[in-house]
């Protein structure tokens, strides 16, 4: 392969183009057919027999070109890449992106590589920004609801010698039969059910109640015409049941043995200012991670200049594949999410382009002011957090080193030194207040999300061409990475998964989901604190 130009069609963007010759395209193809030739089956052959013409007869001239090409890259292109960047003193801030151009078979292939450049901001200003950390005062209700959480955790199941009733918490064998044979999923041992929870499906509980302990005996139920899994749904099916044991869940008295038990403290006085101290120390470690926040979006906006498209490109792609994530987590697909919300692609995915936009800004402004102020990372630095990588991988430093893209590590570690700097040379009030509450859409969870990525040429796999060659894109998805302790970012993750959680154990349908449980979907709200967490609410609030 060669480099054929390299050029800078935008201020910061660089973008080069390599080709490869038909010889080296055919002989990589050949290459990949001899390594692969045992995996195919064509009819008529057996596995391994056919060769590259019979199999490229019955899949297409292309059959082998994506790996070849990849091959290609992978051989060639860094050495090229990287003695272009140092003759022409470019200085990449993030993974190249690459483009097949072109592929043919009696022309080779082009390919490009487009790599976002640090630009020159003007930062009009980097110290003396203000922020408030409001953190809520702990009222004597949110108290008493975590000693409730408490005694609920510390509640004991003690048999109960009479007939089930609502409220308590039976142990059952179980055989579902629909038409006299078992079906999948209906079938548990020892299943804990609290009855009249609605957590199985109807009927079944209510079948339960009046019965004792030991008993044995059959419920007719009739599975829900919407039921998921279909060859079930609408179906009247019995349930042979076990009767194992009938249980009350007893709970302790909030007197001073329960703060013993639960906190080795010797009165309830004692437990109640502990419980007052945690609920403080979490609220104000959440608005202090907000007013951190405030302080970077006040620094993007004293960030003058044009940043490169393609890094705000890469970072709005990322951003909207972990909310695709986040959204298949929850069974929702991004049209019956924005639906469900009333709001149309194009305003939703703006949104996540102009937090994609902030994000960057921050993330360069940063990476200047590390350079400035001379806060790169040693040598030393660089060093423990290759052998802290290579403790928690099990691997030696020498695998790790390889695998690691270290001038990637020093820009990252660089930025979180700069947020750092600048969080620790602004000022943040700290404030205590009494807060009305009031029921929120969307649900508070700030924290600035950089795109933290190496250069990982692994990542450069380009698209299989499965007709004729067309321009294919492939534009790198390495997950988020969260910058610097001062950001908070994980708690904030947590706050936002808890809140699903919590969503889910409050709120269910009426599916139902084998063996016999409901279907938990999660409702829209438990997914827009997702989308806050990962987008900043310097946008989504507005």
């Amino acid at each position: 392969m060669k480099l054929v130009s390299v050029e800078t069609p935008e201020k910061s963007v660089c973008k080069m183009t390599f080709s490869a010759s038909p010889e080296e395209l055919e002989a990589a193809s050949n290459a990949v057919y001899e390594r692969t030739r045992a995996s195919y089956t064509i009819r008529g052959f057996k596995k391994g027999e056919a060769d590259r013409a019979q199999i490229e007869a019955d899949r297409g001239e292309h059959t082998f070109w994506y790996d070849a090409i990849n091959d290609l890259m992978d051989k060639d292109v860094p050495a090229l890449y990287d003695a272009a960047m140092a003759e022409h003193g470019f200085v990449a801030v993030d993974n190249p992106v690459y483009d097949l151009v072109s592929v043919k078979k009696d022309e080779g292939f082009v390919a490009t590589a487009t790599v976002a450049l640090q630009p020159e901001l003007n930062l009009t200003k980097t110290t003396g920004f203000t922020a408030e950390c409001v953190t809520p005062e702990v009222t004597d209700k949110e108290i008493d609801n975590v000693l409730e959480r408490r005694r609920a955790a510390a509640a004991e199941l003690v048999p109960h010698k009479g007939p089930a009733v609502k409220g308590n918490i039976v142990h059952i064998d179980y055989e579902g039969l629909l038409e006299g044979k078992p079906f999948q999923g209906g079938t548990a041992k020892n299943q804990a059910v609290q009855l009249g929870s609605g957590r199985m499906i109807p009927g079944f509980e209510e079948g339960i109640l009046g019965h004792k302990a030991g008993e044995e005996f059959e419920v007719f139920v009739t599975f829900p015409n919407r039921y998921h899994a279909k060859d079930l749904a609408g179906k009247p099916v019995v349930f042979k049941i076990k009767l194992i044991d009938v249980c009350v869940r007893q709970i302790p008295a909030l007197n001073s043995d329960f703060a013993k038990k639960v906190a080795n403290l010797d009165t309830m006085d004692e437990l109640r200012a502990q419980v007052k101290q945690q609920l403080h120390d979490g609220k104000h470690a959440g608005a202090l991670n907000r007013a951190k926040d405030q302080i970077l979006t006040q620094l993007a906006d004293a960030s003058e200049g044009e940043l490169p498209s393609v890094l705000v490109e890469t970072t709005y792609q990322q951003q909207m594949e972990q909310i695709q994530q986040q959204l298949q987590m929850q069974r929702l697909s991004l049209d019956r999410y924005l639906s469900q919300i009333h709001e149309t692609r194009e305003s939703f995915t703006a949104k996540v382009r102009s937090s994609a936009e902030k994000t960057a800004r921050v993330h360069m402004a940063l990476l200047q002011i590390a350079q400035q102020e001379n806060l790169v990372p040693t040598e030393e630095d660089i060093d423990n957090a290759l052998a802290a990588r290579a403790e928690r991988a099990k691997k030696t430093l020498e695998e790790i080193k390889e695998k690691s893209d270290i001038p990637a590590m020093r820009r990252n570690e660089g930025i979180r030194k700069a947020a750092d700097w600048v969080i620790e040379h602004s000022t943040i009030e700290e404030k205590s207040v009494m807060i009305q509450r009031k029921p929120v859409q969307f649900p508070a969870a700030r924290a600035f999300f950089f795109h933290l990525k190496g250069r990982g040429y692994q990542l450069r796999r380009l698209n299989p061409i499965m007709t004729t060659p067309s321009t294919t894109s492939t534009i790198p998805v390495a997950r988020f990475r969260v910058l610097g302790s001062a950001l908070l970012a994980n708690t904030a993750a947590m706050r936002a998964h808890s809140r699903v959680n919590a969503t889910h154990s409050a709120q269910t349908n009426q599916l139902g989901a084998p063996p016999i449980m409901k279907w938990e979907t999660a409702p829209v709200r438990a997914v827009k604190a997702i989308m806050n967490t990962l987008v900043p609410t310097a946008v989504f609030s507005s």
